[in-house]
């Protein structure tokens, strides 16, 4: 999160919520094409993500390669909302099948996808950093959770813990692909199962690799 709200604050724990969104198999998918569309595609990939999370009260924490890592409630004074967090993943996934799948496809990539983890819970929120450069973020277990996942997702997938749709009415509950059982999740989540959302599907999504 940019300095522009850092203050000289000690860390403090607070409850938050954690997605992390990343292009899957870019290894693969980037073979072969010119620096400016790659160049494009990521330029489109934070700009969409960071707007639709923006209208999902969701902050865009980092900025990191493939992966762009959001928060709820990051300085500690915002009601959460898993609404808000469920209804953003979905959007992003299919904001990226419906518009920049099919842009980028007339341009050589043939089969582009994300994968998305979400996980919340207690964090130590606050500025962590050097004398140098100081970055204002969270750190816990639920942060790991949602990292895991997110490397764990197939393109067009999103992965949640299957406590994280407690309190979560069943109408406004997505549709689950299926569960998958595994010692992916840590802290209060380590024997808990893994709940799959798949919102799009596509032949294109089942021939990329994750890496």
């Amino acid at each position: 999160i940019k300095q522009r709200e850092i203050k000289d604050e000690p860390p403090r724990k607070n409850n938050v919520h954690c997605m992390f969104v990343n292009i899957r198999g870019t290894k693969e998918i980037f073979k072969g094409i010119e620096k400016n569309i790659i160049k494009e595609i990521y330029d489109v990939y934070y700009k969409t993500v960071s707007e639709v999370c923006s209208r999902y009260e969701g902050t865009v924490d980092n900025f990191c390669g493939d992966t762009i890592s959001i928060l709820w409630n990051a300085f500690g004074k915002e009601p959460l909302s898993k609404n808000l967090v469920i209804e953003c993943a979905l959007e992003i996934q299919k904001e990226f099948f419906v518009n920049i799948h099919p842009h980028f496809k007339g341009k050589g990539i043939k089969r582009m996808g994300i994968g998305i983890g979400v996980d919340g819970g207690e964090s130590f929120i606050g500025n962590f950093g050097s004398a140098e450069e100081i970055n204002h973020t969270s750190f816990g277990f639920c942060k790991k959770n949602a990292e895991s996942l997110c490397k764990l997702a197939a393109p067009g997938e999103i992965l949640f813990p299957e406590s994280f749709f407690t309190g979560v009415e069943k109408e406004d509950q997505p549709g689950i692909k299926k569960v998958i059982s595994g010692a992916f999740l840590v802290g209060e989540r380590a024997n808990e199962k893994v709940l799959s959302v798949q919102p799009v599907e596509s032949q294109d999504y089942t021939k990329i690799k994750s890496y």
